[in-house]
Order: C-alpha cells, then structure tokens, then sequence
C-alpha cells in the first residue's frame, strides 16, 4: 500500500510540471478504453484476462468530474461434444473523479462504487449470477492531444475485503468532450 501511495505521489509531481495545450473546460465528454483485468475470487480463483469500458462524465470545472461506465471484463466460452459452458464478467461503475489541472497531462484520482455481476452458464450444471457491489478507487492521467481529445491511462482497484470478489483493472483509452 505503501509502495501505491509513493509511486501515486510521484507520478502525480511528475505530470503536473508538463506544459502544452489546456482542454479542461465544463460539460460532457465520452470514452472507450481497454486493457488487462485481474480478479480473485474468495474460492481462491484468480482470472485474468482482457476487458473494455464504455463511460460517459461530466465535468463539474477543471478539477471535479462525476462518471459513469459500463465495462465487459472478460467473457469465456468453451464447448465440446458432450457440454457447454460460459462465463461473462460485467461491471457498471459511478465515480468522482478529482484532476490536477495540467496544459498537455492531467493527472487524476477516482473513487466510487461499483456493481459486478458475474453470469455462469453449463450444459452440465446449469446457469448462475453472482453479483456484488464493491468500492472502486484509482488513479490516471490524460494526454490532452487537443481541446477536446485526450488519451487516457488508468488504473481501478476494487476494496478488498474478505468474502468478497477483489481485483485491479489497468486500461488504456481515448476520451472525447462534446
């Protein structure tokens, strides 16, 4: 915890001395962005995979935001002659998120909550939804390519707490304000 709260501080010291050109102003914007994701369940079951995020925000002024999105996290399926079975992971997210106002990189910090619905699905033991709402936080930074387009790197992580699905979501993407 202790090495995420020093790697945090620099990177934030870091980019926030970058000049170039400013795009913080108030009013919607969109992203998409794609990445690795890790989950451990309680049962002791790690998957790994790749997943993507839809999300929408609005922008309060230069430093607060509120964001909502939509994220399919992994989605498995195998079958053979004698069965089937599938698994989708999802996850709506709600957040605040808190910028450092910087000309060409804002760096950021996010914290919400989180629904993660999990669908199983077997020819042979039939179908199952285990879902669960969950603390989400994180940190990124945006690289303002112009007023209105910005690159984007994050990284969420859930609370971990016991009895509970934890996992870490690293993502990169493109954001649009309208």
């Amino acid at each position: 915890m202790k090495k995420n709260i020093v790697c945090l501080s620099a990177f934030l010291l870091a980019v926030s001395s970058v000049h170039g050109q400013d795009s913080s102003q108030a009013g919607f914007y969109g992203f998409v962005t794609a990445g690795p994701t890790t989950f451990n369940y309680p049962s002791g079951l790690s998957v790994e995979t790749n997943g993507y995020q839809l999300g929408l925000g609005y922008e309060f002024n230069q430093s607060v935001a509120v964001e909502g999105s939509y994220g399919s996290l992994f989605n498995f399926g195998a079958s053979n002659a004698s069965a089937s079975e599938s698994a989708e992971m999802t996850m709506v997210n709600l957040s605040g998120v808190f910028r450092v106002p910087g000309e060409k990189i804002t760096p950021y910090l996010k914290g919400g909550i989180s629904s993660l619905a999990t669908d199983y699905q077997s020819s042979t033991f039939g179908n199952e939804r285990y879902t669960q709402a969950l603390w989400t936080y994180g940190f990124g930074g945006e690289v303002n390519l112009d007023k209105r387009t910005a690159f984007r790197l994050e990284y969420l992580s859930t609370l971990k707490r016991a009895g509970y699905v934890d996992g870490s979501i690293f993502q990169l993407g493109i954001m649009s304000r309208f």
